[in-house]
């Protein structure tokens, strides 16, 4: 696929990556890598990095990207919340790897999307626009197509979506809504885990309590930026780790996953730009674990 574009009067003085940055539904990312593929044109000759675009000039940019990729085919229930010809949402269950890695090449996400879209005699490849971590359960967004995909993650990208989660969270909050402004960086002392720290990036994270439990918290947490363990590094620090996130300090004993279900997000179609919002039932696990905790089985 091939997208024209013509430049209006408001193009001058930018450079190529900037104007399709600004004009287009495409990512920084998704414009670097076209760049660096010679897959964009102005005029009829190769764009490279430092090209001004003029008002007037047509820009032709290559989509098309080969339909194969490495994705083993595996069949798996797959819990889908939304599809159109565009994006697919699934809810993810808690304990599968959203992507294969090259110890864990099987049993995660990709490979059920993959199988689905051989099913459907889809020869595309598999392209998250967002994820998860493996213990965390919910929405989940795979484009169909790479235009669809460059502009949904343009939108997480910029932060312009809205992501809403749910989690179990350790202790009484003082205040039954709050906001957590720390910058998080990768923590020194180990690489999987992040931590707070001044020279980290900016991190916002607001959050609402729905239940006050004896020893615990039933909450509603909305992502203002989008980094990783933001909400699990974000609540440890306050002192309210999610119940179950043992890399965060979280106790085990009632759970053996971190309590957060990303149930909820509101972001532009990337065709018809109107809003979509879908959400994703929370799982069994921790349904029954604010059920006990209502009751009081848990102290």
């Amino acid at each position: 696929m091939k997208k024209e574009i013509l430049a209006e009067l408001s193009a001058d003085r930018l450079n190529i990556k900037e104007f399709l940055e600004k004009h287009s539904s495409l990512s920084q990312r998704k414009v670097k890598k076209l760049l660096k593929e010679k897959k964009i044109q102005i005029n009829g000759k190769t764009a490279y990095y430092d090209n001004n675009v003029k008002s007037g000039d047509h820009i032709l940019v290559d989509l098309s990207e080969a339909g194969k990729d490495s994705t083993i085919p595996e069949n798996m229930a797959l819990d889908i919340i939304f599809e159109d010809e565009y994006f697919l949402a699934i809810n993810k269950p808690a304990g599968m790897l959203v992507h294969p890695t090259q110890n864990y090449p099987n049993n995660t996400l990709a490979n059920g999307v993959k199988f689905y879209f051989n099913a459907k005699n889809l020869d595309i490849p598999v392209r998250f626009a967002n994820r998860l971590d493996r213990d965390t359960s919910g929405l989940v967004i795979i484009a169909k197509t790479g235009e669809a995909h460059s502009a949904l993650a343009k939108q997480f990208e910029l932060d312009s979506c809205e992501k809403f989660y749910l989690g179990i969270a350790e202790g009484c909050f003082e205040a039954s809504k709050g906001i957590i402004d720390r910058p998080i960086g990768i923590d020194e002392e180990n690489p999987i885990r992040r931590a707070i720290r001044q020279e980290g990036q900016k991190s916002i994270t607001e959050y609402e309590v729905k239940e006050q439990f004896n020893k615990a918290a039933f909450i509603r947490l909305k992502l203002i930026t989008g980094r990783t363990h933001q909400i699990r590094v974000h609540l440890s620090s306050i002192g309210h780790p999610l119940l179950g996130d043992q890399l965060y300090g979280g106790s085990m004993q009632n759970i053996q996953r971190q309590a957060l279900h990303a149930y909820e997000m509101l972001f532009k179609h990337p065709y018809s730009n109107i809003e979509v919002t879908l959400q994703a039932k929370l799982p069994a696990d921790m349904e029954q674990l604010v059920e006990r905790l209502r009751s009081k089985e848990i102290e």
